[in-house]
């Protein structure tokens, strides 16, 4: 058990640590303005990928469980970032310590007042060369961040169901809290989750004896992770935390062990980054320097089809959204 939480620690939380000591630190030069600007650019794509990601894996029929029945089910959900996302067009005339001297498609020299210019995101490419420059009479230099090299956030989720009188099921999950290292001031990981299904079609008149289930399903998921920034010294830490909730119709069919399903619905998240300890902003030492907030809201449909033979149960779904997702996993599932 304690290595199946080490690895879906190590899904969930390589880019969140790779964004905060590889990519946030790099960032933190100049003004407090000038690195919430920057890092809100590189940062908001993974943030926005937890945020579809954890509203990912709550259902996969429409059949709600008879009385004390259950499932519990792993998925992984692969949250795709659009190639708009992968970039960050960074504007020199928003910039008041630092500039772009040099973007990621190798044009250099750009205006320190007027210049625009592109850089990878968290979730870009890892293989690009830019450089930001100290504006004025400084003639500091530092390299800019490379994202992670795909595009792509895998978020895992695991659900236990259990059946209710009247054609309701209840949806559980939950993450202990884990320390992601040693000591005192170690990272830490924590997500738990509730959602509600209900069979609808047994309340209209006219189709409740048709061949095939129909539902509607709400769900809220809360996560929280704390990750270490180096440039803030023992005590920088990026306070990660998104609560996210979805709404949706589902319609499946059962034929044998297949049963194909289909689901309309909304998402709404909002995922924060607090960004806390002690920092360097040109000589001023910055306790808390600011916090960021993004929102992936918008509408959703996804299609998907699930094998069961006997109590064990495979599902795959794809979601259409402003960010795409899929979703795979295997469970068991009784009455």
């Amino acid at each position: 058990m304690k290595k199946n939480r080490l690895l879906v620690v190590l899904i969930m939380t390589m880019p969140f640590v790779v964004a905060a000591q590889d990519g946030l630190g790099d960032l933190f030069n100049g003004s407090v303005a000038d690195a919430k600007y920057l890092t809100e650019g590189y940062a908001s794509p993974l943030m926005k990928s937890v945020g579809y990601g954890l509203n990912q894996g709550w259902v996969n029929t429409a059949k709600t469980h008879k009385i004390a029945g259950f499932d519990l089910t792993v998925s992984v959900n692969p949250v795709f970032t659009p190639s708009s996302d992968q970039v960050f067009t960074v504007d020199n005339s928003k910039l008041s310590s630092v500039y772009l001297y040099k973007d990621m498609n190798g044009n250099s020299g750009l205006n320190p007042s007027t210049g625009k210019g592109n850089i990878p995101t968290i979730l870009g490419a890892d293989d690009k060369e830019t450089e930001f420059r100290e504006k004025g009479l400084g003639t500091g230099s530092f390299n800019g961040p490379n994202g992670i090299g795909y595009n792509f956030l895998p978020v895992p989720t695991a659900n236990l169901g259990f059946g209710l009188p009247k054609g309701f099921d209840i949806k559980i999950r939950f993450v202990p809290t884990i320390k992601l290292g040693g000591g005192e001031d170690a990272g830490k990981l924590n997500l738990w989750g509730i959602g509600v299904m209900h069979d609808f079609k047994q309340w209209i008149p006219g189709i409740k004896a048709l061949p095939f289930d129909l539902s509607v399903f709400a769900g809220y998921t809360k996560m929280t992770l704390d990750v270490d920034i180096a440039e803030g010294g023992p005590d920088g830490k990026g306070s990660f935390s998104s609560a996210a909730t979805t709404f949706q119709v589902i319609i499946s069919k059962k034929i044998s062990v297949l049963t194909p399903y289909a689901s309309v619905g909304m998402n709404l998240a909002t995922t924060k980054l607090d960004v806390k300890g002690n920092y360097d902003f040109n000589g001023t030492q910055v306790k808390d320097p600011f916090s960021l907030s993004v929102a992936s809201n918008g509408p959703r449909a996804t299609a998907g089809i699930r094998l069961k033979f006997g109590p064990i149960a495979f599902h795959g779904d794809y979601t259409l959204a402003k960010y795409k997702s899929a979703s795979v996993g295997l469970g068991i599932a009784v009455r």
